[in-house]
C-alpha cells in the first residue's frame, strides 16, 4: 500500500499543535475509519481522540475529555456516534458532526481497553 502523505505535529505552530497527538507520549492505540463522514479517528496516550478529513489528511478539533490515555474507538452508524474508552474507567459518546461529548458511561472499576457498539442496537 502506498503511503498518500505524512502529517507531523512537530512542524505546526502552537495553537494547530492542538489538533495533533503529543509526540513524546502520544503514541496511536486506535484507528477508525468513518467512510460516510469521511473522517479518520485516532486514539492516543495522550488522552485525545483526532480527527482527520479523509480526502486532505487535514486534523479537525480534537475530541477532548479523557483524564488518561485513550486505547479504543468504535462507530455507531445507526446513531451517528463515536464510543471512545481508555484507562480512565469510561466510555465516552461522541458526536463527531458538532465534536462534543454526549455523555459519560461509568461503573467500571477497571482501565478499558476495548469498546465495541453491538449492531442492531440503541
Amino acid at each position: 500500500m502506498k503511503e498518500l502523505s505524512v502529517r507531523d505535529g512537530n512542524n505546526q505552530t502552537q495553537k494547530d499543535a492542538m489538533n495533533y497527538h503529543d509526540t513524546k507520549n502520544g503514541e496511536i492505540m486506535d484507528l477508525l475509519p468513518i467512510e460516510e463522514l469521511q473522517l479518520l479517528c485516532s486514539a492516543g496516550r495522550d488522552k485525545k481522540i483526532c480527527l482527520w478529513n479523509m480526502e486532505t489528511l487535514e486534523p479537525k478539533s480534537p475530541l477532548l475529555g479523557h483524564t488518561q490515555g485513550v486505547y479504543s474507538l468504535d462507530w455507531c452508524g445507526m446513531g451517528n456516534i463515536i464510543l471512545s474508552a481508555g484507562l480512565d474507567h469510561d466510555v465516552f459518546i461522541w458526536n463527531p458532526r458538532v465534536q462534543k461529548r454526549l455523555f459519560t458511561l461509568k461503573g467500571h472499576n477497571h482501565s478499558l481497553v476495548g469498546v465495541k457498539w453491538m449492531p442492531g442496537t440503541h
